[in-house]
C-alpha cells in the first residue's frame, strides 16, 4: 500500500501546469477619426517605447484599463507602426521603384510615421525610417 504523500506527489507530477497566467497582457490602442481600435501586447510595445512603457506601466491618467487614445494618429499610421512593432519591417507600397515610393502615397505615410515614431519615442523605428529613406533616395539617383 502506497503512503499518502506517494500518491500525492504522483498527483503533482502528472498533473497539467497552470497556463492561465502565461498568455500576454493586451492593451488597447484607439486612433483616428472615427475611433478605431487596435489591440497588442503590452509588453511588447512597452519595450519599444519609453512613452507608452509610462502610459502603460506607470500608472498614466491617459491610459485606463489597458486603454489609450492617440489624439492626431490616423488608423493607416497606426496600423504601420503595429506591423512593424510585429515584424520588424515597414512597408509604405507596394511598388519596388525608388520612383514609385517619390509618386506615391507611400512618402506620406513615412513623414506620418516617422511623427509617429518621434512622437512616442521609437528611437528603432525612426532609425529605420531615416535608413529607409537614405536607401530610397539613394536608389532614385543612381537610376537617374
Amino acid at each position: 500500500m502506497s503512503s499518502p504523500s506517494a500518491s500525492k506527489k504522483r498527483e503533482t507530477v502528472n498533473s497539467s501546469p497552470d497556463t492561465s497566467d502565461m498568455s500576454p497582457a493586451i492593451v488597447k490602442i484607439i486612433v483616428g477619426d472615427p475611433a478605431e481600435g487596435f489591440s497588442t501586447e503590452k509588453d511588447l510595445i512597452c519595450a519599444r517605447s519609453k512613452t507608452f512603457k509610462a502610459a502603460f506601466e506607470g500608472g498614466s491618467t491617459k491610459c485606463k484599463f489597458g486603454e489609450m487614445t492617440l489624439k492626431g494618429v490616423s488608423a493607416s499610421t497606426f496600423k504601420s507602426f503595429k506591423h512593424w512593432l510585429y515584424y520588424n519591417d515597414i512597408n509604405f507600397d507596394s511598388s519596388d521603384s525608388a520612383k514609385g515610393f517619390i509618386d506615391n502615397f507611400g512618402a506620406y505615410r513615412c513623414i506620418d510615421l516617422f511623427a509617429f515614431a518621434d512622437g512616442y519615442d521609437v528611437p528603432a523605428l525612426r532609425n529605420m525610417i531615416c535608413n529607409f529613406v537614405l536607401t530610397k533616395h539613394a536608389e532614385n539617383a543612381y537610376r537617374r
